[in-house]
């Protein structure tokens, strides 16, 4: 029973085609054999936007996309042939040929130019204007009264210190001296306690009352 099959097998060998072809001298019509064979990705460049989409989805990073200079570069001797790429490609620019990659002596990457409009100067240099336009129209920021009571006690605490340095300056200093011996101990002690609270107090909210109060004695010394 064996030898029979045996023989059946070794007729049908000798008068049907062999299964192997004479690689590389002969070669398969793939599209019609493996139409699902995944050999090496292409891409549309026409199509393509440089969105990057590809780079990133490539889990072995075989894929480069330079948008700036309007560069796609694929090494084929890296890529797993994965098509992970033409899923993620939104444009659907990038498809699997059934083709594989051609062997070579040396390794070599595959790079795509698109030309890739620049962005126009004279739209930047208006859109620019624009802002700074729409900037000086901004209608000023009106001060509450508590706000305009600062900036005025502000001044004239200015003022006052101001006078001061060119009374001094002047030879008025010695006339100044007897009002500030005039002070009383209870108006020094008052005025320690004072600055005790102002060390406590926030940075900046203790300058606006050093000023409120530096405005109200310049005024009291002017009555």
């Amino acid at each position: 029973m064996g030898t029979f099959k045996l023989g059946k097998l070794t007729l049908r060998s000798l008068f049907s085609k062999p299964a192997t072809v004479r690689y590389p001298y002969e070669k398969r019509d793939f599209e019609k054999l493996f139409p699902q064979l995944r050999g090496h990705v292409v891409n549309d460049i026409d199509t393509c936007i440089l969105c990057g989409m590809c780079q990133r989805a490539c889990p072995v990073g075989a894929i480069t996309v330079d948008r700036k200079g309007g560069d796609w570069t694929i090494d084929p001797y890296r890529c797993i042939q994965c098509a992970s790429c033409t899923h993620e490609c939104p444009k659907d620019c990038l498809s699997m040929d059934v083709h594989t990659t051609e062997p070579t002596c040396e390794l070599h990457v595959i790079t795509m130019h698109k030309e890739v409009a620049a962005k126009p100067a004279a739209k930047a240099a208006g859109a620019k204007a624009a802002g700074a336009d729409k900037a000086a129209a901004k209608p000023k920021r009106e001060l509450t009264p508590e706000q305009q009571a600062r900036v005025e006690a502000a001044k004239k605490a200015a003022a006052a210190k101001k006078a001061a340095k060119a009374a001094e300056a002047g030879g008025d200093a010695p006339e100044a001296a007897p009002v500030a011996s005039a002070a009383s101990p209870a108006d020094d002690e008052r005025a320690k306690k004072m600055e005790e609270k102002l060390a406590n107090m926030d940075p900046e909210k203790a300058a606006k009352v050093r000023a409120a109060l530096a405005a109200k004695a310049a005024k009291d010394a002017a009555k």
